[in-house]
């Protein structure tokens, strides 16, 4: 269905978003701040927070943003302990923290331009709760204070090739923490989903993980979630239609297996 040559320059083409220096890096939870993961006032807050399924999640989800701000930001008043004296905060109480203290900094604090160098201390216990992105963020941080820019470049290569093998996506990581409704205004909504694609080559047949960009044009089913999609341009062969049906499971949104589908952000 896909394009081979596009396939192709999508995937050596992920080098280009390499990001060697530290301006750039900032953990993602810099940029992060200004994309739709970011539950930038209250009411978007409670509204995404509920619809998280379970505590783990909520707990997951409240210290990323958290996170976001102090980590990414530098905000160091959005700080608050992941336990103290051996009791693990609830996420009610850390969701309390980021609607009445963390959130309303904005009013006050400035979005840097780019990422602080020297990081606050994590909020302890640091193991508690971060994902692999966030302590390897850490890790890289550490590093370039101790052993100078040479360790962090190596770092970040290191972390870039992880990346062009599916480990981890600042695309996936930018994206909105529960799925959009689809209802009318999800018409136009541009979107890109996770093909399993199955190409030969020289007689060995391979198979790749492509995510393919498109524009919602029709809402077909909302109940049943099944929509329209007209595809980019750059992923069609001559003569092929450009449009198709798909449904867009609410188990596969931002996931990382054949089916799943998510915005289209660009940098």
């Amino acid at each position: 269905v896909l394009n081979y040559n596009a396939i192709r320059r999508h995937r050596t083409g992920a080098a280009d978003n390499s990001l060697h220096s530290h301006g750039e890096e900032s953990s993602r939870s810099c940029p992060q701040y200004n994309r739709p993961r970011c539950w930038k006032d209250v009411a978007t807050a409670q509204e995404e927070y509920n619809k998280l399924s379970s505590n783990a999640a909520k707990m997951k989800e409240v210290r990323n943003q958290i996170l976001i701000r102090y980590l990414g930001l530098g905000w160091v008043k959005a700080h608050h302990p992941w336990s103290k004296n051996g009791r693990e905060y609830t996420h009610a109480e850390l969701f309390d923290h980021l609607i009445n203290t963390v959130i309303p900094l904005s009013q006050t604090e400035t979005v840097p331009e780019s990422p602080p160098f020297k990081l606050p201390e994590l909020p302890a216990p640091a193991q508690l709760g971060l994902g692999q992105l966030t302590h390897d963020r850490v890790s890289l941080e550490n590093q370039a204070i101790d052993g100078g820019d040479e360790l962090i470049e190596q770092g970040y290569e290191e972390r870039d090739q992880n990346e062009m093998k599916g480990q981890g996506s600042k695309f996936g990581e930018w994206q909105r923490t529960s799925m959009p409704t689809i209802n009318a205004t999800f018409k136009n909504f541009r979107i890109e989903f996770l093909f399993n694609v199955s190409y030969d080559h020289s007689h060995d047949e391979e198979s790749d993980l492509v995510w393919m960009s498109g524009e919602v044009i029709e809402i077909m089913n909302a109940k049943k979630n099944k929509v329209k999609i007209r595809w980019d341009e750059k992923w069609l062969t001559e003569g092929e239609d450009p449009e198709s049906v798909q449904v867009l499971l609410k188990s596969l949104w931002n996931q990382n297996k054949a089916g799943a589908w998510r915005e289209h952000l660009v940098e």
